[in-house]
């Protein structure tokens, strides 16, 4: 006769953790049989008293059912769907930053372009500028209005058209304007 062991719980449904459990008793002679040489029972005897030992048909199951599972698998892919839209949200904003930064500065370095170079090279520095713009902004492209001392400076990028920019856009396609005065 084997000797009682105490555990209080042991899922008797999954053979490798009985098979495993039953292993290391027999390793450490945890399990004897009483007679009186005091041998080691084999793992068949083991596992058969584990199997008989650990099973009670008035016990409640415990566990998940197939429809619980698929509602957390559910739930989880909703939840993942929704950061992956965050996401999305973040990088085109942080997008139209990189493009406003860019445009800012652009304007900036042509203000101080024309601030620094004679009357008559204003052709050339457009020409230069603009040439910048392509390779910063995408379909980058600025303009100049105005006579000498007043302009009026406005950078484009994106499918937005070369005209008017009154109203400073933001985005993928935007456009910015700067009146700039320059002192004699």
């Amino acid at each position: 006769m084997l000797h009682k062991l105490n555990v209080t719980h042991f899922d008797v449904n999954v053979g490798w953790i009985r098979r495993a459990f039953c292993v290391v008793i027999h390793q450490f002679g945890g399990l004897r049989q009483k007679t009186p040489n005091r041998a080691l029972p084999s793992l068949d005897l083991c596992n058969k008293a584990l199997t008989s030992h650990f099973r009670y048909k008035d016990d409640p199951v415990i566990g998940f059912t197939l429809l619980e599972v698929l509602v957390s698998l559910l739930l989880l892919a909703m939840m993942l769907l929704g950061l992956d839209a965050m996401q999305l949200t973040t990088l085109k904003e942080a997008r139209t930053a990189y493009y406003f930064a860019v445009a800012t500065q652009q304007l900036t370095n042509f203000t101080e372009q024309l601030l620094l170079a004679p009357q008559g090279d204003v052709p050339s520095l457009l020409l230069e500028w603009n040439q910048q713009n392509q390779h910063v902004l995408p379909r980058g492209r600025g303009s100049l209005r105005g006579h000498f001392p007043d302009y009026q400076l406005a950078i484009f990028w994106g499918a937005t058209l070369s005209g008017e920019c009154n109203t400073p856009l933001l985005g993928k396609n935007g456009c910015l304007t700067e009146k700039i005065h320059l002192e004699a």
